[in-house]
């Protein structure tokens, strides 16, 4: 996933959230015998248990190498305790523990959010959720998200939600124009 104020400007930093998740987490169906997608619980919270993915070190965890790495300002980690998911760049998946991300987009004076990435109906969603939350104004890029889409319909259900928790919804082109 990445969040930005306009990473295709090129005064605008840019700040990918990356999971780097620890090969043995809690979420993962492998550590726990289970088929991927099975429902169960993980340290008292509901938890779709995933096949393994994005794993520390791997080519899973890498930042897409199209990326233009001298306007990644700066890099996030999500997806580090083994006992708990993390779908949002900002929390973990109990509102327990808040990452980096906040802090320092308060730091740059940053308040306003282009989002786009993967999966649209978990980490996309629940980061615009969280950023709006947070008080910060989001642009959600559509066509630069894809869902996971256990069901058919989940990416466009998280899309509606985005936009009536007050995410703006974009194309990159109609985004684009916004920026001219």
């Amino acid at each position: 996933m990445r969040l930005s104020t306009g990473a295709w400007r090129a005064a605008s930093p840019s700040s990918p959230a990356r999971t780097g998740i620890p090969a043995d987490h809690g979420s993962f169906a492998s550590q726990h015998q289970v088929e991927p997608y099975t429902e169960g619980e993980l340290d008292g919270l509901a938890q779709t248990f995933w096949p393994d993915h994005c794993v520390q070190h791997s080519e899973g965890a890498a930042l897409h190498p199209l990326l233009k790495q001298q306007a990644i300002a700066a890099v996030f980690h999500k997806g580090q305790n083994r006992i708990i998911d993390s779908y949002s760049a900002f929390f973990d998946n109990g509102h327990r523990q808040k990452t980096e991300l906040d802090g320092w987009l308060r730091g740059q004076g940053i308040v306003e959010l282009t989002v786009l990435g993967l999966a649209t109906d978990y980490c996309v969603k629940f980061t615009v959720l969280d950023a709006l939350a947070l008080g910060y104004a989001v642009n959600v890029i559509t066509d630069g998200c894809r869902g996971v889409n256990l069901q058919p319909q989940d990416s466009s259900q998280a899309f509606m939600e985005m936009a009536a928790a007050g995410a703006t919804l974009y194309t990159l082109d109609d985004w684009r124009e916004t920026q001219a």
